[in-house]
């Protein structure tokens, strides 16, 4: 990418917003500006990040005439809010998983990105790892036949070490679907991105017991998608035995399968043949921050090359608007007890 020239603003200086700052630096992005809970948390955060301007809301930092694009890492009730001011501003936007957790909210943003011709995405990283490009070449090519069947998981022990104060432990700010929003979305986003085919059904089972927090301690969803290929998938930060997030993929198909996976121990993709020899056994990242790091790195590289003009199959904004259509539908089927159809994505300008 050729994107030096363009210069960043932050909202949200937490752990994933420090790892924006630190991706964007080291892609040779200037890091211009912040905003933060209040100013005062501002100042000591930029002079921590070394950051030179801090903003009291998003609307003056996106005004100031000081960043092109503004990076959304704030908790997900904040992403609409954050990203509107900042395309009232004029500057392309950069927003965390999930884009919303409000479908209307949602379909009311695309339009937005859309009048405004803004570019950017969302962060839907793990699609930028090296095994996910080879197991979605595999698909592509034909190397496993037909897709028959997806299944796989997002485990992490997140919520056991947070103090019950923390905003993730709060669904009027992470979502109604909870973990399915935190880091649900990336397993859909993958599944989709692999498959070469869209959700297009959902019917969700929450772990939980309680009426009133249905997703509390995870869920397990089955999904119908294009082709009327079946997928299942199990969700949740609220294991026991895990010490760093656990995301898995299997696809099956008519000629082979393939099993990726990204946990402590790093990234590997296996393909078996149809006669039961393996096609490939591969370990590409050897932990799960590596792995991590640098496919922020590939998906920043990447939206930053549409942003300039470029092509990139990064995400887009109508990726995270079906994101949240999937989440939608998942909630309405916990509460329904039944298939759920994923509303589609918005109509926009010819």
């Amino acid at each position: 990418m050729e994107g030096t020239r363009l210069r960043a603003g932050v909202v949200g200086p937490g752990t994933i917003g420090e790892l924006h700052v630190r991706t964007l630096r080291s892609l040779g992005i200037q890091v211009r500006a912040l905003v933060a809970s209040s100013l005062e948390s501002a100042k000591g955060h930029a002079q921590r990040l070394e950051i030179e301007h801090v903003y009291d809301s998003v609307a003056a930092m996106a005004g100031s005439g000081e960043v092109d694009v503004v990076h959304v890492c704030t908790p997900n009730v904040l992403h609409a809010s954050a990203a509107t001011q900042a395309l009232e501003g004029g500057c392309d936007v950069v927003c965390e998983k999930p884009l919303t957790f409000d479908l209307a909210t949602a379909d009311d943003l695309l339009r937005m990105v859309e009048s405004a011709g803004a570019k950017g995405g969302v962060c839907y990283h793990y699609r930028c790892l090296e095994g996910i490009a080879v197991a979605r070449s595999l698909v592509q090519s034909g190397a496993l036949g037909s897709v028959r069947m997806l299944a796989g998981r997002y485990l992490s022990q997140e919520l056991r070490d947070v103090p019950a104060a923390h905003w993730l432990t709060d669904a009027a700010i992470v979502g109604p679907s909870r973990s399915l929003a935190d880091v649900g979305v990336h397993w859909f986003d993958l599944a989709e991105h692999v498959s070469g085919q869209s959700i297009k059904a959902v019917l969700a089972q929450p772990a939980g017991t309680s009426e009133s927090e249905p997703f509390l301690h995870g869920a397990a969803v089955l999904l119908r998608l294009e082709e009327d290929t079946p997928a299942t998938v199990v969700v949740s930060q609220d294991c026991f035995g895990v010490s760093q997030d656990e995301i898995a993929l299997e696809v099956q198909g008519s000629a082979g399968t393939l099993r990726w996976s990204l946990d402590e121990d790093g990234e590997r993709l296996i393909v078996w043949r149809e006669d039961g020899s393996q096609l490939e056994r591969t370990m590409y990242a050897k932990s799960f921050q590596a792995g991590t790091e640098r496919a922020f790195q590939a998906l920043m590289s990447g939206l930053y090359d549409r942003i300039q003009g470029g092509q990139s199959p990064a995400p887009t904004f109508a990726d995270g608007q079906h994101g949240v259509a999937i989440l939608h539908a998942a909630v309405q089927s916990a509460a329904q007890g039944g298939w759920v159809e994923v509303p589609p994505t918005v109509p926009l300008r010819s």
